[in-house]
């Protein structure tokens, strides 16, 4: 399956214009070889305008390129083709100026079972070069400040699936 988005055809932006947006996409496309070798399109031609303040939600089937969509505005996929911004950034280049001020959860969000909550949050406030003396912060704003130096598994599920909503790192 393939995702094809133009409710906005493709066009340059003009510096004010990509300003106004979260994200910009034109001509997104990604593909996948496949185990039996061949080039399986996960998202061919995604061009998206989401502005400041909007939100935008991705629908469709399984293997409609939902995830490989936002993995690769994430910087998480590399795109085979086409441009993408956030904030007006060009991405992946410059993610980590903007990176501050995004939050996405892409399906289920993994960590270290055996590791404390803090050192989980450690480990990530390092891969995205947020402050370390934030995650003590992000505990207490969190209510999990007392649960920090608890191994991640024995974490309800209320407290490790977000419900909580702790500020980002």
């Amino acid at each position: 399956m393939t995702t094809q988005t133009s409710a906005i055809p493709s066009l340059q932006l003009a510096d004010r214009d990509a300003h106004d947006l979260a994200i910009a996409t034109t001509g997104l496309r990604k593909s996948y070889l496949s185990r039996r070798g061949h080039r399986q399109v996960a998202v061919e031609g995604l061009d998206l305008r989401v502005p400041a303040g909007g939100v935008h939600g991705f629908l469709g089937p399984n293997g409609s390129g939902k995830t490989t969509s936002i993995r690769m505005l994430l910087g998480l996929v590399r795109p085979d083709s086409g441009t993408m911004q956030i904030f007006g950034s060009p991405v992946p280049a410059q993610l980590p100026s903007v990176v501050g001020r995004i939050g996405a959860i892409v399906e289920s969000p993994k960590f270290f079972p055996n590791f404390s909550g803090r050192r989980n949050l450690d480990l990530l406030a390092a891969a995205i070069g947020a402050p370390a003396q934030r995650v003590g912060l992000v505990l207490e704003q969190s209510g999990l400040g007392d649960r920090g130096k608890d191994r991640f598994a024995t974490y309800s599920l209320g407290m490790n699936s977000g419900s909580r909503s702790p500020p980002p790192c």
